[in-house]
C-alpha cells in the first residue's frame, strides 16, 4: 500500500521539487521531472519509470487508487492537503489537482536501437526545438506512428521538462530519449555507418513529402520555431523535403509537421499502395 501522509508545512524537503519555482533546469540536474493531471500520472503509475511521491487532495485521491496497478507502488509516499495547500506550494492553482515526481531514465543510445533492429528504424531528431509545449504533442506524434528513438540536439528543450510531459499526454514515458551535445555527429554517424536516410523537414527543400520515398532506416530532423534547422545540420542532411503550402502560408506548427511526416511514412511503410478505380 502507499504510505499517506498529510503536510502541514510547504516546506518540508521531499515537497520542493513541486515548487513552480524549481525550473526544469534544476529538476533534470537532480534527475527527476513533474507529472501533472489524471491521466498523466496514471500513466506514469503503469509505466515502467520510477515515481518518487505524488501530490493531491483527499477526493482525487480516493479516485486515484481505483486506478492504479494493485500491489505495486507499495511504500510509495501520497501527500494528500487541500487544494489551497498546493496552490501555495505550485504557485498556481492546479486545475486536477494531482502531480507527482518521477526519475528521468538513462539515455538510450541509437546503437542500442540499433542493436535490436535489423532494418525499418524511424528515429526523430529535434535541432534547436525550444518550446516544450511542441515538443510534448511531437512525443505523442513519435509514439503514436512508432518512433524507436527521440535524439534531443543541444540547446533543444528535453521532453520531461513539465510543460512537455503534460503535452505529451505520458507518452514520453515509452519513448526512448538520447540528450546529445552534438547532433551532426550522430546523424553523421547514422549516414554513413548506418546507411541512415536522413531527412530534414524543412519548408527550403526541393522536395515535396507527398512524392518523397522513404528508405528502410529514416532519421527525421525537425528545426526550431522560428529559423527552421540550422545550416551545420541541413549540410548533414541526405534529403530536404517540404510540405507544400498555399502561397497565403510559408510554414506549418513543427508539431503539426511533424504528425504529417510521420503520417506520411507510416504509410507508406502499413498501407497498400492507392489503386486507381475507373467509374
Amino acid at each position: 500500500m502507499a504510505r499517506v501522509l498529510y503536510p502541514e508545512s510547504l516546506e518540508i524537503p521531499e515537497l520542493q521539487p513541486y515548487r513552480v519555482r524549481k525550473n526544469n533546469y534544476e529538476l533534470l540536474r537532480d534527475g527527476i521531472f513533474i507529472a501533472e493531471g489524471k491521466r498523466v500520472v496514471v500513466r506514469l503509475l503503469h509505466s515502467s519509470l520510477h515515481t518518487r511521491s505524488v501530490l493531491t487532495t483527499q477526493v482525487v485521491w480516493e479516485w486515484l487508487e481505483q486506478n492504479i496497478p494493485q500491489g505495486a507502488h507499495t511504500d510509495l509516499p501520497v501527500y494528500i492537503a487541500q487544494r489551497e495547500f498546493l496552490a501555495q506550494l505550485v504557485g498556481y492553482d492546479v486545475q486536477q489537482p494531482i502531480l507527482a515526481i518521477g526519475e528521468v531514465p538513462h539515455d538510450t543510445q541509437p546503437e542500442t536501437i540499433l542493436a535490436q533492429k535489423s532494418s525499418k528504424c524511424l528515429f526523430l531528431a529535434t535541432d534547436h526545438l525550444m518550446n516544450p509545449d511542441n515538443l510534448g504533442v511531437i512525443v505523442r506524434n513519435c509514439v503514436a506512428f512508432s518512433v524507436d528513438i527521440l535524439i534531443a540536439g543541444p540547446s533543444s528543450a528535453s521532453p520531461y521538462y513539465r510543460r512537455a510531459v503534460r503535452n505529451s499526454m505520458g507518452s514520453i514515458f515509452h519513448l526512448p530519449v538520447c540528450h546529445t551535445t552534438s547532433l551532426t555527429r550522430i546523424l553523421e554517424t547514422l549516414r554513413d555507418r548506418w546507411s541512415f536516410q536522413i531527412v530534414a523537414a524543412d519548408p527550403s527543400g526541393q522536395e515535396d513529402l507527398h512524392t518523397f520515398r522513404f528508405s528502410e532506416n529514416v532519421c527525421i530532423v525537425v528545426g526550431n520555431e522560428a529559423s527552421g534547422i540550422s545550416d551545420c545540420v541541413l549540410n548533414v542532411c541526405t534529403n530536404i523535403v517540404r510540405i507544400p503550402l498555399s502561397p497565403t502560408i510559408d510554414s506549418f506548427n513543427v508539431s503539426n509537421a511533424t504528425a504529417i511526416f510521420l503520417w506520411e511514412l507510416w504509410k507508406q511503410r502499413t498501407l497498400a499502395p492507392y489503386t486507381c478505380v475507373s467509374l
